[in-house]
């Protein structure tokens, strides 16, 4: 039996909320200044007009990827990303590389 939990729109908008956040404080600040109420459902009603305004498709459904999946597929790409940053010289080689290079050349004494 696979009970899987399908993600929310909720977190879905959450997310974007946030790449949105400057545009929502203003629109927020003038519906203060103009003291009118916005509740939860406004704000999903106005961030969905939002993001049809910027021609975004917006997600209407539970999607099509299980937990498991989104998992898997992130603990992959994860582990490809952390292969690269291994192989990248951290800050203390590259300073030693740097300092290594500022150094003078051996005089050869033969």
């Amino acid at each position: 039996m696979n009970k899987q939990k399908p993600p929310t729109l909720v977190l879905k908008r959450t997310t974007l909320r946030f790449k949105t956040k400057k545009c929502e404080l203003e629109f927020a600040e003038l519906r203060a200044l103009n003291r009118k109420p916005m509740y939860t459902r406004d704000w999903v009603a106005k961030l969905d007009h939002f993001l049809r305004l910027g021609e975004r498709d917006i997600l209407t459904h539970a999607g099509t990827i299980s937990h498991e999946e989104a998992l898997r597929k992130a603990g992959l790409e994860f582990e490809k990303f952390r292969a690269l940053q291994i192989a990248q010289p951290s800050p203390v080689e590259k300073d030693f590389d740097e300092a290594v290079k500022t150094l003078p050349k051996p005089r050869d004494n033969r």
